[in-house]
């Protein structure tokens, strides 16, 4: 899998001061809204209106925090967003707040990345999802994120890592051949 795919520079936002993890769902949700929007992406009922607005983002994100956590190891957090009426493609959102905040019980996140879905792509949602769980589970990859100093070196270390991961899975597929 190819982040670059998913992930763009344009959706990097660094030094986000965050009181709360309710507070990073608002942050979330109004910033997948705007950039699902940018995408000229269908959000529109059968009327040709727009059916969705950030608060209807903040209430999924809300809910699906009741059902289980969001949390990784190493101060990340990875929060997937389902939207309603929603038919672009998938994408990602990255947050480097300015602060530690809980945001499961006596779990601390400081980076924050967020998948935004179409509400009816569940395979994919659930393939990219746990693609991503892997990825950002790695011990060095968090500490140079969190090292960065702009957008431009965060993506960069995205890359960088992604590169690795990528060829390490064509070499274990070449293993796996012989």
């Amino acid at each position: 899998m190819d982040y670059k795919e998913l992930m763009s520079s344009e959706y990097v936002y660094f030094n986000i001061a965050a009181r709360c993890k309710k507070h990073i769902f608002e942050i979330l949700s109004q910033k997948a809204f705007d950039i699902a929007l940018a995408k000229r992406s269908t959000i529109m009922n059968e009327e040709n209106e727009s059916n969705l607005s950030d608060f209807d983002a903040f209430s999924r994100l809300i809910e699906r925090d009741k059902i289980g956590s969001f949390y990784l190891n190493y101060n990340i957090a990875l929060p997937a967003l389902k939207f309603p009426n929603y038919q672009g493609e998938p994408f990602v959102l990255a947050l480097k707040l300015e602060e530690e905040i809980e945001f499961q019980s006596h779990q601390k996140s400081d980076l924050v990345f967020c998948l935004v879905f179409p509400d009816n792509d569940e395979v994919n949602a659930c393939e990219i999802l746990g693609y991503f769980r892997e990825f950002l589970n790695q011990k060095d990859l968090a500490k140079q994120l969190r090292a960065s100093s702009d957008v431009d070196e965060f993506m960069k270390v995205i890359t960088l890592f992604s590169e690795k991961q990528r060829k390490s899975e064509q070499d274990l597929e070449v293993t796996e051949e012989s």
